[in-house]
């Protein structure tokens, strides 16, 4: 079931209709959040900016030039009154004209590059349920949502989100660490962190049929997917759920082979902040960002973890994780209400300017 809802912006009325204002700049104080990438011309950020509000309202752009000019987009409010869990909201997209905004109370989706919205429906007994984490695989919205008893993966179907049989676990939301990276494949994982012992993973390739998988991770650790390509290894770093002392988790880059199987663990990576994101640009070589103390680290390894290098710090701290590389050497990071670019398989940053410069 979808319960639609009406975006009334200015610009609709001035542009005959059409949402989006052609080369409109970016509002002067938009702090982003997070993105989302379709190719390495074409993305989308959210965020916060000024408005006619006593408070900052949410803020869509869109950029079709490789982030040097960007595009409003309308969006619903979602810092609302009853947003109980206070998450950030996360963009998605799937298409120009496709995209969805997510936090932990609603997924609210578009189909027509933002002039209506719906939210879409979470089809499930256990009250108060709670979003962790939403991505689009083979044309569906796949979500994975739990209440105070069971956490479970959830598909778009006819009505709204169904659950996937068997993709569950029997604990609280607020025990359970939930991951999901797509690509070629959808892996999905869900952690029982608070009794630290082994679940479950699954894997498909179609969307349909789910199987599980090796765990990946040692008892008390969650694992962190990168994207999957076609033939390339399935990636993970497997972290730790409590930190080994403040600001310090155990975490190491874990490989299987294309299809699943046996796991290789590399060594211990430093133990220096929380895993921000993670992604394989070829079978040696990653990118993971690191949060901690108001600091984020870019590591980066040759060799599959077997060693890391911080190649660029930033005094901030990364609130929302989309580390996407949307090509072979280009890749963004929203750092707090920053994001920066790397045109060179991580080895460099820059600061986007979102007044359409590039800043050093």
């Amino acid at each position: 079931m979808r319960r639609f809802i009406t975006v009334a912006v200015a610009a609709a009325a001035l542009a005959g209709g059409t949402v989006a204002v052609a080369h409109a700049a970016a509002p002067p104080d938009f702090a982003p959040a997070n993105t989302s990438w379709l190719s390495a011309s074409e993305g989308f950020a959210i965020g916060q900016a000024g408005c006619d509000q006593p408070t900052l309202c949410t803020t869509l752009l869109r950029t079709a030039d490789g982030a040097k000019t960007w595009t409003p987009v309308s969006v619903p409010e979602t810092d609302r009154p009853d947003n109980q869990y206070r998450s950030f909201p996360t963009i998605v997209a799937a298409s120009s004209k496709r995209f969805l905004v997510w936090d932990n109370n609603r997924i609210l989706e578009t189909t027509d590059g933002g002039q209506n919205w719906s939210e879409l429906t979470i089809n499930a007994a256990a009250p108060a349920l709670m979003v962790s984490t939403v991505r689009y695989f083979k044309g569906k919205v796949y979500a994975v949502a739990g209440g105070p008893e069971q956490v479970d993966l959830y598909v778009a179907g006819k009505d709204g989100l169904d659950p996937v049989p068997g993709v569950t676990i029997h604990r609280a939301v607020s025990d359970v660490t939930a991951t999901m990276a797509g690509g070629d494949a959808l892996e999905v994982s869900l952690t029982n962190a608070a009794q630290q012992w082994l679940t479950s993973t699954w894997r498909s390739t179609d969307g349909k049929t789910f199987t599980q998988q090796i765990y990946p991770c040692y008892a008390g650790e969650a694992p962190i997917y990168a994207e999957h390509k076609p033939g390339a290894p399935i990636a993970a770093v497997c972290e730790g759920t409590q930190p080994v002392y403040p600001g310090n988790w155990d975490k190491a880059m874990v490989l299987a082979p294309p299809t699943g199987g046996k796991v290789t663990r590399a060594p211990q990576a430093p133990e220096i902040g929380v895993v921000a994101g993670f992604a394989l640009v070829s079978d040696k070589v990653a990118v993971m960002p690191v949060s901690g103390g108001g600091v984020t680290f870019m590591m980066r390894t040759e060799d599959a973890g077997q060693t890391w290098t911080n190649t660029f710090t930033v005094d901030d701290q990364v609130w929302s994780p989309d580390l996407a590389f949307v090509n072979g050497t280009t890749a963004y990071q929203t750092v707090s209400s920053a994001l920066y670019r790397s045109t060179d398989t991580g080895r460099t940053w820059q600061r986007v300017d979102f007044a359409g410069t590039h800043g050093t």
